[in-house]
């Protein structure tokens, strides 16, 4: 199960804190490679989750038309 709880207020969106669970691993790794992108791991997370709604809104967008 996913906590949540509000954590900011920036550029007028209320920022949420989620829990995820991952396997240890693959986190150590991910902290690798987010360091390789001069991101933190909550900000390279968010990245990821724009790109995919950006992805899915032009794709729903091409279906339509």
């Amino acid at each position: 199960m996913c906590g949540v709880g509000i954590v900011a207020m920036t550029n007028k969106s209320r920022m949420t804190r989620i829990n995820i669970t991952v396997p240890e691993d693959l986190l150590e790794e991910f902290k690798e490679y987010c360091d390789s992108q001069v991101r933190s791991v909550s900000s390279q997370i968010q990245f990821f989750m724009k790109q995919a709604v950006e992805s899915n809104q032009k794709q729903k967008g091409n279906e339509s038309s």
